[in-house]
């Protein structure tokens, strides 16, 4: 009885980790994970047995697998070899596909075994070693450690380098040569481009991007093929003196896995500097590869394009494959002409290693695939399971799956550098000019400005930055739940409306609409979205509560709290002053948190076969602002509502929203940003406080995919906030900051504020007022001030 229940017991992780993998949409990566998952805890067990077996001899710090051995056994390998982080990279992405706790715990133990290495300066390999390991983790994570280990190991890839090079030093100098740089060195970049957006300094960045430099002037072939070694002058002018394909067939050969880590870290550099010189090499190495006389139909390389003995003799190398079917998903995500020919390559090349290169279940120790040559000139590693060759194929698996479902095929590594609060530090920028059209023309008029320079900028912030949203859908309709005409002890006449956006009627908003009954006529309104739910703006016990379902619908934990959220709505205030207020919950449209969008509104409109929204597509507050379009739908229906008269307003990320509703729905009478900050009213290009990098990593959700090639790159932005605030014009905008909300940088929105006023000039020199700044002492809130000064501003233009 005790055995059986133990095997129960065991049993459920693998029971779990099933039901997970049955969310995994395409059959093939369903079917490998399923593979792997169990595969892998055979490896892990193996694992894990010769650690407990060697604990106090001279092989205890051997704690990775790195290949199978001619006899059939494990070799494993210190922390310091070269493979060591691509097993915990691995458990990284099973706890990904699965979200089983197994592979988490087992990831975080051996990716704490590396830790030493953060320090170690003896080595270029650090990028394999720490960036697959901690940097998946940390992405997976956002563990508080490993951002330090990762900036440590960063410092200590870099003493590697030598400005008269221009490149970092791969093997240590020897009799053979003097300052080796091999072609495996571009997949060591990737640590590089992050640390200098976690730190900000830039000294990573640009040393990442002179190697790339140098490895394209002297590393590549007229037919973009690669040599594996160049070694250097260091000593001298810093030139490349000789070219040697060390690991492969002949010097003039082109070495499988060399032209695999050419195309991979190409790629990358594209991802990273969106600089089209990087798109180029990987295209052309791609074109290399992939219509080589020598690649099988398979696709599933031999070692060597040039090896003698093909098609016969020569070893096949499935890590080669492996590598470039990754590198060949994110490269057709890049490219408009042949994006669809390279996917189709990576998906012969899955297929090809699924069918033919896997391990039978349970049988090489765990390992995944068979058949990668490591280095054939020494007569070791030859058609073996290798390490690397599994972590790529599970990487190409991850991706293919993120392309199939449509989302982004690779995620940032979060960032968290400290922000700057420094104006001595707020980098040098010059600003677009909002009236200089894209062609030169200046803009003048009222008409050039609303026929022509008014659609290309919306259409750059479109694009670029919130993404493009959908229209009214067709089965909008309405549904009033309640009229209670006594409501606030007889000051007002409350009513919840049900807002919904399809056919079936369960996607929908409730509009929570208070009225002032002394009100003559229809009514002036306040439209703002809440953060905590209708119920949570007043302790008024008529509001109701949400039901079950909604909470679950909206994906993320919600207190149920009567006036939690009372100080920042200072309803008495809004009433007394003669205006309404129309509210919903932000989780109704779509909840705050990046659930790859699949609760909320997205799903309504995707296509078939859709799960993610396109690159130039909504993202979660360009559907918050759809939001209030469909609210002020509803209120031109309400004779009580004078919908010609509505002020939308928003705090903080929602002022963000408040802004680009009134740019797109110009039936926004009055636009309200609350310390929106960046990404809101404050100019991006200060980068002071929040920054794009930090909104994008922390809140990927929130624009659209395009706007995250501007990560730590404000510089490169067709556009800034001033010109967001802009499109709303001639109508009133009106910008407060809290003078402790540095976070939010008041002086970027009080700069952000004069700039936009020249727009509104065009309209006449006294049009400038109707863009209205004003900063109060205090936090980052909301505040009776504040509606005081907001009435007070809308009073102006509604009364």
């Amino acid at each position: 009885m005790k055995k059986v229940f133990l095997i129960l017991l065991l049993s459920f992780p693998c029971l779990w980790a099933e039901a997970q993998l049955t969310n995994i949409k395409d059959k093939t990566v369903r079917e490998n994970f399923e593979f792997a998952d169990k595969q892998l805890r055979v490896l892990v067990n193996d694992v894990e047995t010769y650690i407990a077996e060697h604990q106090g001899t001279k092989d205890a710090n051997r704690v990775s697998p790195g290949l199978l051995l001619p006899d059939g056994s494990i070799q494993m390998d210190a922390p310091r070899g070269w493979r060591s982080g691509f097993f915990p990279g691995m458990l990284w992405y099973m706890y990904e596909m699965t979200k089983d706790d197994f592979w988490k715990e087992k990831a975080q133990k051996f990716t704490a075994y590396l830790e030493e290495d953060k320090t170690y300066t003896g080595t270029h390999d650090l990028g394999f070693i720490m960036f697959c390991s901690y940097g998946n983790g940390l992405r997976l994570t956002r563990d508080k450690s490993y951002p330090d280990i990762l900036l440590e190991t960063s410092r200590s890839l870099i003493t590697r380098y030598k400005p008269n090079v221009g490149c970092i030093q791969s093997w240590n100098a020897n009799k053979k040569w003097s300052y080796p740089v091999i072609i495996d060195n571009m997949m060591n970049l990737e640590l590089l481009f992050w640390a200098s957006k976690q730190s900000g300094d830039k000294r990573f960045r640009d040393i990442a991007v002179s190697h790339a430099d140098n490895t394209i002037k002297n590393h590549f072939r007229s037919d973009y093929s690669s040599y594996h070694v160049v070694n250097y002058n260091v000593d001298g002018d810093g030139k490349a003196n000789l070219h040697q394909t060390h690991q492969g067939y002949a010097d003039d050969s082109s070495w499988a896995r060399g032209q695999a880590w050419g195309l991979y870290g190409y790629t990358m550099c594209y991802r990273e500097t969106n600089d089209k010189k990087y798109l180029e090499q990987a295209e052309h190495i791609a074109a290399y590869i992939l219509n080589h006389p020598s690649m099988p139909k398979d696709m599933v390389t031999f070692w060597d394009f040039n090896a003698p003995d093909i098609p016969k003799k020569a070893p096949r190398d499935v890590s080669a494959a492996a590598i470039m079917a990754s590198a060949l998903y994110e490269l057709s995500t890049m490219s408009a002409e042949k994006g669809t020919w390279y996917k189709e390559c990576a998906d012969k090349i899955v297929s090809s290693i699924t069918k033919k290169f896997r391990s039978k279940a349970g049988k090489n120790h765990g390992f995944l695939t068979f058949a990668s040559t490591g280095n054939y000139p020494t007569g070791k590693e030859i058609d073996t399971p290798i390490i690397y060759a599994d972590y790529y194929f599970l990487e190409a698996l991850v991706r293919k799956e993120r392309i199939e479902t449509g989302r982004p095929v690779v995620l940032p590594v979060y960032a968290n550098r400290e922000a700057n609060y420094d104006e001595m530090k707020v980098p040098t920028y010059t600003l677009p000019d909002a009236l200089t059209m894209n062609d030169g023309t200046r803009v003048t008029t009222v008409d050039q400005w609303e026929k022509q320079r008014r659609p290309e900028l919306l259409e750059m912030f479109t694009r670029e930055m919130f993404g493009k949203a959908p229209g009214k859908p067709a089965d909008l309709r309405f549904e009033e739940l309640y009229c209670d005409k006594n409501a606030l002890g007889g000051k007002a006449t409350r009513k919840e409306i049900k807002v919904i956006f399809n056919a079936a009627g369960d996607n929908y908003m409730k509009l929570l609409i208070y009225l002032p009954n002394n009100a003559k006529g229809a009514v002036p309104m306040f439209l703002g979205i809440n953060f905590k739910g209708n119920w949570a703006i007043n302790s008024d016990p008529g509001i109701l509560l949400p039901t079950e379902a909604e909470l679950a619908r909206y994906g993320e934990k919600i207190e149920v709290v009567r006036g939690a959220a009372e100080s920042r709505w200072d309803l008495d205030l809004i009433l007394g002053a003669g205006y309404g207020l129309a509210t919903f919950y932000r989780g109704d449209v779509d909840p705050d948190n990046h659930d790859e969008f699949q609760n909320g509104v997205h799903p309504l409109f995707y296509a078939n076969g859709q799960t993610y929204p396109k690159a130039d597509e909504w993202g979660t507050i360009a559907a918050w602002a759809w939001g209030l379009s469909r609210a002020l739908d509803y209120m031109e229906t309400d004779a009580a509502i004078d919908a010609k008269r509505v002020a939308v307003f928003g705090h903080s990320r929602l002022g963000k929203t408040a802004l680009w509703a009134g740019a797109v729905d110009t039936r926004f009478a009055v636009m309200f940003s609350n310390e929106s900050g960046c990404g809101g009213a404050a100019l991006s290009r200060r980068a002071f406080g929040e920054t794009l990098l930090r909104i994008n990593t922390n809140f990927p959700h929130w624009f659209c995919e395009n706007f995250k090639k501007y990560s730590d790159n404000e510089s490169t932005l067709p556009f800034d906030q001033h010109e967001l605030i802009a499109l709303s014009a001639p109508r009133p905008v009106g910008i407060s900051s809290a003078e402790n909300d540095q976070w939010s940088d008041p002086m970027g929105e009080a700069l952000s504020a004069q700039e936009a006023k020249a727009v509104y000039r065009l309209w006449g020199n006294d049009k400038a007022g109707n863009v209205d700044y004003y900063v109060r002492r205090g936090k980052h809130d909301v505040t009776s001030l504040d509606w005081a000064e907001k009435i007070k501003f809308a009073d102006r233009f509604l009364k």
